[in-house]
């Protein structure tokens, strides 16, 4: 009763916008979400917040939170409509103090529970404080996370043991050619490397990580947690040379067709922002 009581209340916080589109951002991943209610408990508690949506893109990052009672550090929201002002929240140190996931449909306005449709997660969560802003921008413009620069994302775990750290990515099975190598920071000095979908241990500092032809500077390695690439792929199915070029005027040269990890962000061919494209965490863009 208090997840369909919950659906009937997101989807009245959602239809308020009309035909809006809502996206939550946690550590830089988005996920389109379905909606939200404020004080889902009915207890008067304005510190807490209801969420539902399919959510796998954060999702590790959620059960972490609820299993440990860690708070995590920011929660973004954004709710945007065609012809209208972005509304965008920021909910700052949120605690999951429920989760659970069920399969569901959605038509004409009704959410019902099945056995077959998509996977959605319902979380609550418990905060200190929500700031919320209109204004006319991008759906991403006001979110950190999704401008930030650095391709990786930094994950506690406790299976890891002793000083060091772990690097790891991971992506499609053409990945399992690509030759990463990891350097000290500034430096020419290899300190390892590995083929594919794999990982390497390191002692806390800062590392040059060379994906195939591409370097990624000063990635940090925390003790006792994993820095996790954000990385995806490129698919160039042309013949001849291509060069491609980052945000930071970084460029790499292939001869296509070819197959190539990325670090997620924005690139041109050539230069030439009429050639731009987007790299996402997990995805292959074609080109």
């Amino acid at each position: 009763m208090k997840t369909l009581l919950f659906l009937l209340t997101a989807l009245y916080c959602g239809s308020s916008f009309g035909q809006d589109k809502m996206v939550m951002t946690i550590n830089g991943k988005q996920n389109d979400i379905l909606g939200y209610a404020m004080d889902p408990d009915g207890t008067g508690d304005t510190r807490s917040i209801s969420i539902l949506g399919p959510m796998q893109n954060s999702l590790t990052a959620l059960q972490m939170s609820y299993a440990s009672a860690n708070p995590i550090s920011t929660i973004y929201i954004t709710i945007s409509e065609p012809g209208k002002q972005v509304t965008s929240m920021k909910i700052t140190d949120a605690t999951v103090y429920a989760l659970k996931q069920y399969v569901s449909n959605y038509s004409n306005g009704v959410f019902s529970i099945s056995s077959s449709g998509t996977v959605n997660t319902e979380i609550k969560c418990k905060f200190k404080i929500l700031l919320t802003r209109v204004g006319d921008v991008n759906i991403n413009d006001d979110v950190p996370g999704m401008n930030n620069n650095k391709p990786w994302e930094i994950i506690p775990d406790d299976k890891l043991k002793g000083m060091s750290g772990q690097l790891r990515y991971h992506m499609p099975d053409f990945a399992m050619y690509t030759h990463t190598e990891v350097f000290d920071a500034g430096t020419e000095k290899r300190v390892g490397s590995f083929f594919g979908d794999g990982s390497q241990d390191l002692l806390p500092g800062q590392y040059d990580i060379m994906l195939g032809k591409y370097r990624i500077n000063a990635v940090p390695i925390e003790k006792g947690k994993i820095t996790l690439l954000k990385l995806g792929g490129f698919e160039y199915s042309n013949y001849g040379g291509v060069e491609i070029v980052d945000d930071k005027n970084q460029k790499i040269t292939h001869a296509g067709p070819f197959k190539i990890l990325l670090p997620a962000g924005t690139y041109t061919i050539g230069g030439n922002k009429r050639k731009s494209f987007v790299i996402k965490d997990g995805e292959v863009t074609i080109f």
